[in-house]
């Protein structure tokens, strides 16, 4: 038996072209070994066709062929396609002197067939044309019936409406052609992409993009590739940047002239978008502890995967972009999900918490006021309400749910001095803000310091004690510190104590700060960031539970109740004072009543007007662990 003879075939990325392919692999007299496209250059996209070269190469990896390329500018001559291809040939000669034949998907047009046979004579290739004169409704039948999937890409509005553009290639389309229209577009009715089918090892994936017209004449509908991270696409043009598009043109062939903003993406991508990138989420989560805990890498290695240019001249295609994204950070992060990771006091996200962030963000809610957030602003209140309970602090307290500790402590802080400032302007007023004191150990987390600079009070309102051989602070020293204070005329405006100290997560004498608070009118306040919701374990040591008793708790949901950063929560008792400190009025705002009911307005109670839905993951996980 001889052996068989090598084929390049002259590969569009079309049904012909892939029929051609099955149709040479059956036959034990060649051997495919390579894929020949004319590619236009300026666009990066098949010639005629008009798909992107990401998906080409993605059909030539699919195929499991290499794939060769003549390039040619837009508005090329004859010619200069002819060099173009007549070189490309030659290359791979050179590369490959087994190859003999050229096979051509080419069907009835004998005009057509006797162009490439001229061409191919002025070669030492033999042109081969292995589905000549098959009956094209029996080929049409044959490519659905073996499980082929198709697109028309591209339609000669002419010969066939505009409305078949981005169509499937299916029984319902043939059905639907007019006479006049051959089934497989022989006459250059249509133009189709194959994405999947007995020639390819796996599915092109991809989602279909918007359809324009060119020329006034043909009707192109965009491809998308939906990038994986085992293959590389290169960077493609977008079809909006082809020119001569011509909308009213395109209204009259029938096609929807309706125009998206270029960051739209429409709902089929983005369905593919996330499926591809929860995949990707849910194999990080699932083969974390076979990762490097951190990526040992350097500011400027990073940086140079990011690229230093300025703003992309051009967009780039969402699912590229994606792709990219999840890469970079996969490889490049330091991962405080991992088994291994004990730096830090942060923990790994519930999984419940990420899908709850797309949803969030999805709503896209501002839980600023009811009216724009009606079903958010609720969820946060009895989210709220929930995590009170939990610790152990009163449930009709008030709160709200900010960025992470730094900024919880400080809501309650600002809460804590106006609060001062009500109850001493009822007896007359002073000039009050270079006097206020704030009590605090030296093993106090660092969000005191950036909070007596933000309140104006400057860093001599922090009054640092000392701590005991427990790290916890010096009930002794406080009692002087405050006496002293009084004794100059100052005023010991909030008493911290600590719920899990950052360094050894110690409590500070909760009871006993609380009972000094009481007895001199000192404003009480917790910092539970790291440690309040180990108060709810039965064992919790009667300090811990103590936070019940403070004016105020911050809590970090981010660390021990494993929500994704950012999430805080300020938890402050009498609900009025959270209002009093935050609430104004400007007469651009009109968030009134709904049907007749009272309404919970969160800019009131929180230094922020446009608010993110973070309490959501937070709801969740609540909900999924109880």
């Amino acid at each position: 038996m001889t052996n068989p003879k090598g084929v390049l075939l002259s590969w569009s990325g079309g049904k012909d072209s892939s029929l051609a392919l099955s149709a040479l692999r059956g036959d034990p007299r060649y051997e495919v070994v390579g894929l020949l496209t004319t590619v236009t250059a300026d666009y990066d996209r098949i010639s005629i066709h008009g798909v992107r070269r990401g998906l080409l190469e993605e059909q030539a990896r699919l195929a499991e062929l290499p794939l060769w390329e003549a390039s040619i500018v837009a508005g090329s001559s004859n010619a200069e396609y002819e060099a173009a291809f007549l070189g490309s040939l030659a290359q791979v000669r050179d590369a490959n002197p087994d190859v003999t034949h050229i096979a051509f998907g080419d069907l009835f047009l004998a005009d057509v067939r006797g162009y490439r046979e001229s061409l191919i004579g002025n070669t030492d290739f033999e042109p081969l044309f292995p589905l000549w004169m098959i009956d094209t409704t029996e080929l049409a039948c044959r490519f659905i019936a073996e499980g082929y999937e198709a697109r028309l890409v591209c339609v000669d509005t002419e010969q066939l409406d505009a409305r078949f553009a981005g169509r499937k290639f299916d029984r319902a389309l043939l059905d639907e052609l007019p006479e006049h229209v051959d089934p497989c577009g022989e006459r250059g009715e249509f133009h189709t992409f194959v994405s999947s089918g007995p020639c390819f090892v796996g599915r092109v994936e991809h989602s279909v993009g918007e359809t324009i017209l060119r020329d006034n004449r043909f009707a192109y509908t965009d491809l998308l590739p939906l990038a994986r991270r085992h293959y590389q696409v290169k960077a493609t043009v977008n079809m909006r940047t082809i020119p001569d598009t011509n909308s009213e043109a395109v209204r009259s062939s029938g096609v929807d002239s309706k125009r998206d903003a270029p960051i739209a993406i429409d709902a089929e991508e983005f369905r593919k978008l996330g499926h591809e990138l929860v995949d990707s989420l849910a194999e990080l989560f699932d083969g974390m502890r076979d990762r490097p805990v951190a990526a040992g890498t350097t500011p400027s290695a990073i940086r140079q995967q990011l690229g230093t240019g300025g703003i992309p001249e051009k967009g780039e295609d969402p699912g590229i972009i994606l792709a990219k994204a999840a890469d970079i950070l996969f490889q490049n992060s330091t991962f405080n999900g991992h088994p291994k990771f004990f730096g830090y006091i942060t923990a790994p996200p519930a999984p419940i918490g990420v899908l709850g962030e797309l949803l969030a963000a999805g709503v896209n809610a501002n839980v600023g006021a009811w009216s724009l957030s009606p079903v958010a602003t609720e969820i946060e209140r009895q989210t709220v309400s929930w995590i009170a309970e939990f610790i152990g602090f009163p449930t009709d307290c008030g709160g709200i749910f900010v960025s992470g500790g730094n900024m919880a402590n400080m809501v309650c802080m600002l809460v804590a001095r106006s609060a001062k400032l009500s109850e001493l302007s009822e007896v007359g007023g002073v000039e009050l803000n270079g006097k206020f004191r704030i009590y605090a150990s030296i093993e106090t987390h660092t969000w005191i310091e950036k909070a007596v600079d933000i309140m104006g009070l400057g860093g001599v309102a922090y009054r640092k004690i000392p701590a005991d051989e427990k790290r916890r602070i010096r009930m002794d020293a406080l009692r002087n510190a405050v006496a002293e204070d009084k004794r100059a005329g100052l005023i010991p405006l909030a008493i911290i104590g600590t719920a899990g100290t950052v360094s050894t997560g110690d409590v500070d004498p909760l009871r006993e700060l609380q009972a000094l608070c009481d007895e001199e009118g000192i404003w009480f306040h917790v910092d539970g960031a790291y440690g309040a919701p180990a108060a709810a374990l039965p064992d919790a040591s009667e300090d811990l539970k103590a936070l019940s008793g403070a004016n105020s708790v911050a809590v970090d949901p981010h660390k021990w109740l494993y929500a994704p950063i950012e999430a805080g929560c300020s938890l402050i008792r009498d609900q009025s004072l959270l209002r009093q400190a935050f609430a104004h009025h400007p007469p651009y705002y009109h968030f009134g009543e709904a049907e007749g009911e009272p309404v919970f307005n969160f800019h009131e109670f929180g230094p922020q007007n446009t608010r993110g839905f973070r309490a959501l993951k937070v709801w969740l996980a609540l909900r999924h662990v109880g």
